[in-house]
């Protein structure tokens, strides 16, 4: 058709021809062909139309038409509605379905899930378990540990209070063998001997040192001091029983000293042995040398052999009891000064009467090599 000849209210239509028909424009051409029995003349003219079909009879218009364009139209509505429903139930039957599935799916990542806790749970038990095997396991390696730790220290401590014995019999049998040596008959100047005076260089090193001590006695008061019953039970104002300050102030009384003889040996070496036993027995020898007449000194060593008493020298006696402590205990009384490292052991010997000395002043007395 040529442009002069489309109807003014198909203009816009036909310049769209090209393009996508809006609603309004397709509205406007039905229009058109309502209202002009030319177009639908042109429109028959032009196009070949289904006969029967909706579009024929909107354009040709037989008689009845409207009806039958009414029973199309309801037919046309009847079968949309039915492809419509059928969709619809198609998309419901596949949401059904795809419910379905995801129910399963769903069943299954739950049982999934239970056999990955079982599992786990399972798996914790077991770790668990081992850790308490392994725990009561090692309880039972301590304990099997503790037990022969203690086995050793009891057949270490066995062995050390062996070998104390068997010192302590060859320390007594020493002095036993010291006593007879000095008992027997001196050799006469005419067989070559020294009389009185020992051969051995040991001995002969001791008897000189008892000469010595004995020859150069510090200077005494010729009045001793009263011993008055302030001091039977305790030391002089200001002075403590842990200090060698102690052991000199009671140097001018005549007093038995009773002295723990391990105690004192551990004090003078973390590891005591015979020679530190000696170095003792002569240290407490130089203290009763050094002190006024009529003092006398015991020497305690704890031991498990059957009670001995001797004698270190002509000045201090030497006794092996089963316990130091306890012997010193029995024997402490006014006029005796306990020298111990054990509190019960002073305080014990306090009550009875007796002074009560720290082990500690002991050595620092013989440290400080002070004569008095």
């Amino acid at each position: 058709m040529d442009a002069k000849d489309i109807p003014a209210g198909l203009r816009r239509l036909a310049d769209a021809s090209d393009r996508k028909i809006t609603p309004p424009l397709l509205a406007r051409a039905v229009s058109e062909l309502e209202t002009s029995e030319w177009l639908r003349a042109e429109t028959a003219s032009e196009s070949e139309l289904e006969e029967g079909s909706p579009s024929q009879l909107f354009v040709d218009r037989p008689e009845g038409w409207e009806d039958r364009f009414k029973e199309l139209l309801e037919e046309t509505s009847a079968q949309r509605r039915q492809r419509l429903s059928s969709r619809e139930e198609g998309k419901r039957a596949a949401a059904e379905a795809r419910v379905v599935q995801l129910e399963s799916e769903l069943r299954a990542s739950r049982q999934a899930l239970a056999d990955a806790e079982r599992r786990g749970e399972e798996r914790q038990q077991a770790k668990l378990h081992a850790a308490r095997q392994a725990q009561k396991e090692a309880g039972r390696q301590v304990r099997d540990e503790t037990r022969r730790a203690a086995a050793a220290e009891k057949r270490l401590a066995e062995v050390e209070a062996a070998l104390e014995d068997a010192e302590a019999r060859v320390e007594t049998q020493r002095q036993l063998l010291e006593k007879e040596r000095r008992a027997a008959p001196s050799a006469s100047p005419a067989e070559g001997g020294r009389g009185w005076f020992p051969s051995d260089p040991l001995d002969m090193a001791a008897e000189l040192d008892r000469i010595v001590m004995a020859t150069h006695r510090p200077r005494r008061e010729t009045t001793q001091p009263a011993w008055g019953s302030t001091l039977e039970r305790r030391l002089p104002d200001g002075v403590r029983p842990d200090r060698a300050e102690a052991v000199v102030a009671l140097l001018k009384y005549p007093l038995t000293w009773l002295v723990d003889g391990y105690n004192l040996a551990f004090q003078l070496d973390p590891e005591p042995d015979s020679v530190t036993r000696d170095r003792v027995l002569a240290s407490i020898a130089r203290l009763v040398g050094l002190s006024v007449p009529a003092t006398m000194a015991v020497v305690v060593f704890d031991s498990s052999v059957d009670e001995f008493s001797g004698t270190a020298d002509r000045r201090v006696g030497v006794v092996f009891a089963p316990s130091a402590d306890e012997w010193i205990i029995e024997q402490a009384r006014p006029g005796a000064v306990v020298v111990s490292s054990d509190r019960r052991v002073r305080e014990e010997a306090q009550r009875a009467g007796a002074i009560g000395l720290w082990s500690e002043a002991m050595a620092a007395w013989i440290l400080s090599g002070r004569p008095g």
